[in-house]
């Protein structure tokens, strides 16, 4: 069952996103699950926040952080974060969140979903088995500064 998101909803969420992050594949070590509840706080407080809850057995399963953005003809929702816990995933779980989303985002007119991710991580293949496209005109670039 998907949810809206509610901030009351966040502490359980970033235990579930600390988890993935925290261990294999990523191992982002540095990760502080404090760090996690400031971002998640600082997104609740983007214009044209939309986030959504994925529960299963009233039980909180994952969740969406993302924006909706207006760019010309098209009402577009722009995933930050989508994800479900490491011990639910590779169940079809994730492709119920998806699928469920879809349909609510669609019927407040949004016509695109967007995201960024890396191709080297198991998410890829799992964005492409649920109908997104890789660009290959669009690329994301980044620049280390020096500090």
């Amino acid at each position: 069952m998907v949810l809206n998101y509610k901030n009351n909803y966040r502490e359980e969420l970033a235990d579930i996103f600390f988890d993935i992050y925290y261990n294999p594949p990523f191992n982002y070590k540095w990760m502080s699950r404090s760090s996690i509840t400031k971002y998640f706080i600082d997104f609740e407080n983007t214009p044209n926040f939309r986030g959504f809850i994925f529960a299963q057995n009233n039980k909180i399963r994952g969740g969406c952080l993302g924006v909706i953005n207006k760019r010309f003809k098209n009402k577009r929702y722009y995933i930050n974060e989508i994800f479900i816990s490491r011990a639910m995933q590779n169940k079809g779980l994730g492709k119920e969140f998806l699928l469920q989303s879809e349909k609510i985002l669609s019927a407040e007119g949004v016509e695109i979903i967007e995201l960024v991710t890396e191709e080297n991580i198991p998410s890829f293949t799992f964005y492409k088995k649920s109908g997104f496209i890789a660009s290959d005109n669009i690329k994301y670039l980044i620049k280390p500064i020096k500090i």
